[in-house]
């Protein structure tokens, strides 16, 4: 276990707490995000610090980096909070209660590639069982986070299209959504619907 890089030793005294390290995660994100509570913050902070340590395979070395543990654009736990929090605003921004007859070939070639992503879960899984590595799943829902980033910012915005093209976005989000809270269940990570 490292702590920015340096090597933690109770012998040497350089040991991180980890109740020291939650409240410090936590003020770092209070500071650093205008207007969010405390619970939310502590809720981010957990959620940094189980995803640092699980995106690491367990045979290399673990470093607590607050910059690198709370970054919104990023490898962290953080980082793939905001993007639920993103799938759950534009879910919500959609507003359609009723789907039926649904189109999906109106889904553009990017969200085709996320969804065949997502259709790899179940080996992922397997390969995480298999191996005992967690961090396989950590680093494929990060690359799950970067691929719909990226299709949303160089993409027409969603909520913005006609009626039958909503409805095949609605559906796509909700799969992410679906996506998402499997694997925040299995990391035993916190949810949070809104940043």
């Amino acid at each position: 276990m490292l702590w920015n890089g340096v090597k933690m030793s109770s012998r040497g005294g350089n040991v991180y707490r980890l109740a020291e390290l939650l409240d410090n995660i936590k003020n770092k994100i209070i500071n650093e995000f205008e207007g969010i509570n405390q619970n939310l913050a502590e809720k981010l902070a957990v959620n940094a610090i189980i995803f640092n340590d699980l995106k690491n395979d367990r045979q290399k070395d673990i470093n607590f980096d607050l910059e690198q543990m709370t970054r919104l654009n990023g490898d962290s736990g953080v980082y793939i909070q905001y993007t639920f929090a993103r799938i759950n605003a534009l879910i919500n921004k959609i507003n359609i209660e009723y789907i039926e007859n649904i189109d999906i070939s109106l889904l553009n070639g990017e969200q085709r590639k996320i969804l065949l992503n997502i259709s790899y879960f179940i080996m992922i899984l397997q390969s995480c069982c298999k191996s005992y590595k967690a961090h396989i799943l950590a680093q494929y829902i990060l690359g799950i986070c970067k691929k719909f980033n990226n299709f949303y910012s160089n993409s027409d915005k969603i909520i913005n299209m006609d009626t039958e093209q909503k409805k095949s976005n609605l559906i796509f989000l909700k799969v992410l959504k679906i996506f998402f809270e499997k694997v925040f269940e299995i990391l035993n990570m916190p949810k949070i619907e809104k940043i």
